[in-house]
C-alpha cells in the first residue's frame, strides 16, 4: 500500500551552486514599474462621496434603504441606497 503514498509527490528543483537563482523568487525588473494615470477613464468625473454628519462626535450617513450584506474579511459589510 505505501507505493500508492508518493505517486504525485512533485520533488524540490535541483540546485547547482553557481546558477542562477531568478527562478526561486518571483521577481521582476523595477523599469516596467509605472505610476496610476490620475485620471484612469478620460473625462468621467466621480460622484464626491455623500456629506457626512457627525452625531456625539461619531461619523453618521443618511441611508434611505439597505440593499444588500456580505462578510468580506470577516468585517461585515453593507449595500445601501
Amino acid at each position: 500500500m505505501a507505493r500508492y503514498y508518493n505517486q504525485r509527490r512533485i520533488l524540490a528543483p535541483e540546485y547547482k551552486p553557481g546558477a542562477s537563482a531568478s527562478h526561486l523568487y518571483p521577481m521582476f525588473n523595477t523599469v516596467k514599474l509605472c505610476l496610476a494615470p490620475s485620471d484612469p477613464i478620460p473625462g468621467h468625473r466621480a460622484r464626491p462621496p455623500p456629506p457626512l454628519m457627525l452625531i456625539n462626535n461619531k461619523e453618521w450617513f443618511d441611508v434611505k434603504d439597505i440593499l444588500d450584506s456580505r462578510i468580506f474579511r470577516c468585517k461585515l459589510q453593507y449595500k445601501v441606497k
